[in-house]
C-alpha cells in the first residue's frame, strides 16, 4: 500500500509547481501539533455502558496561532481590530483502506468563527478526527490499527469571508513546509483517493467541546448564517 501511493504522489510532485508563499498573511506564527486523546467518560454512568468498543483513540489536531494587522495597516488601533466570518479549514491525507483496498483517504473539515481580535497574541484552535473513523478506514496491522506520529500529514488553512487564505500551516513530519505545500497541491489534483468530508470535527463536535470555552475564539454554529 505505502509503495503504491507513495508512487504516486511521488509522481504527481515532480508535476506540481509549489505556490509561492504570501508574506502578508493575517494568521501568522502557525503550527499544527497532534496528540491521540481518549474521549473522556462518566464513571457514574458506566453501567449503560459496555467495554470500549474502538481500538483508537481520537486524533485531536491543535493548531496555534497568531492574528495580527497586516504589515502594509498597522497605522490603525490594535485594540479594535477585528476580522468576521473567518474559516478554518483542516485537510488531513493518510494510507488508508476502503472496500478492502488500500486508497489515498483524504479528511477534511471546518470550523467557522464569529470574529477574532487582531490583537498579535498567541491563541489556538482545536480540531478531530473521531476513533470509530480511524477504526474504519485505517489499516489494521494484527489485532490494532492505532495511528501514530507519522500516520497523518495535515494541512492548516485559514481564509477570509471572500474565500482569501490568509494563513496557513502543515503537520508533515517528514517533509519540508515546501514539501508538504506541493504533497497538498498534488492531493488536490488526484482523482485516485477516497475524500471524507466532514470526517475532521470542529471542536464544537467534539467530547472536549465545552471545556475551557472562553480560552478560544467563539465558533459559529453551523445554522447561523
Amino acid at each position: 500500500m505505502g509503495k503504491k501511493i507513495g508512487v504516486l504522489l511521488g509522481f504527481l510532485l515532480a508535476v506540481v509547481a509549489m505556490a509561492a508563499p504570501d508574506d502578508n498573511m493575517i494568521f501568522t506564527r502557525m503550527k499544527i501539533s497532534l496528540s491521540s486523546k481518549g474521549a473522556p467518560t462518566d464513571r457514574s454512568e458506566s453501567a449503560f455502558y459496555s467495554s470500549g468498543s474502538v481500538r483508537n483513540k481520537w486524533a485531536v489536531f491543535t493548531i496555534d496561532y497568531v492574528p495580527q494587522i497586516p504589515e502594509g495597516n498597522r497605522g490603525g488601533n490594535r485594540a479594535s481590530a477585528w476580522i468576521d466570518g473567518v474559516i478554518l479549514k483542516l485537510t488531513v491525507a493518510f494510507d488508508g483502506v476502503s472496500g478492502g483496498r488500500q486508497i489515498l483517504c483524504v479528511f477534511t473539515g471546518e470550523t467557522r468563527f464569529w470574529s477574532i481580535p487582531l490583537d498579535g497574541r498567541k491563541r489556538h484552535e482545536v480540531m478531530a478526527i473521531p476513533a470509530h473513523l480511524l477504526d474504519r478506514y485505517l489499516p489494521v496491522s494484527g489485532t490494532s490499527s492505532t495511528f501514530g506520529s507519522n500516520t497523518f500529514n495535515a494541512e492548516a488553512v485559514f481564509m477570509d469571508r471572500g474565500g482569501r487564505v490568509i494563513g496557513r500551516a502543515f503537520y508533515a513530519p517528514r517533509m519540508s513546509d515546501a514539501d508538504a505545500m506541493q504533497f497538498f497541491e498534488a492531493v488536490s489534483r488526484t482523482q485516485q483517493k477516497l475524500v471524507v468530508e466532514n470526517g475532521v470535527f470542529d471542536r464544537s463536535s467534539t467530547p472536549w467541546r465545552d471545556r475551557n470555552v472562553d480560552t478560544f475564539d467563539l465558533i459559529k454554529p453551523n445554522k447561523v448564517k
